[in-house]
């Protein structure tokens, strides 16, 4: 995690550059709230989404490439249980290894799909407008 801090703080920077001038950040800024409210409720719940994005993509790496630690400090993990499995020629235990991280990527998906529309402005439907038509 240490190793891709730096990646996540460009991903977190460049989001936010371009999140700043966005219509709802302008006008709440134009609305006169506090530049550190503009900025943490506006814009930032925006411009985090490409790095939740971004570690969700990186976790099943960051989860089975763990195993230099594992072996170091002597934690058994999924990293090096793959490992001596793929080392043993274990099939069933590789495949069953691997449906475990697949399962946990799709989970980590999902909860990165529910974030998103938790947290994105743009995706929320116009309160009190009944019956509007579809488009």
């Amino acid at each position: 995690i240490l190793l891709s801090y730096g990646e996540f703080l460009l991903v977190m920077q460049t989001s936010m550059v371009g999140v700043v001038h966005e219509d709802y950040v302008l006008v709440a800024g134009a609305k006169g709230l506090p530049p550190r409210l503009v900025r943490d409720r506006h814009a930032g719940r925006t411009a985090v989404l490409p790095l939740l994005s971004r570690f969700a993509v990186s976790l099943p790496y960051l989860v089975t490439g763990l195993v230099i630690i594992e072996r170091a400090v002597g934690w058994p993990g999924l990293g090096s249980f793959l490992f001596a499995a793929v080392e043993s020629q274990d099939m069933p235990l590789v495949m069953d290894a691997l449906a475990l991280l697949g399962l946990l990527t799709l989970a980590v998906r999902l909860i990165l799909e529910l974030a998103t529309a938790g947290l994105d402005p743009r995706l929320r439907r116009p309160v009190g407008v009944k019956g509007a038509a579809r488009s």
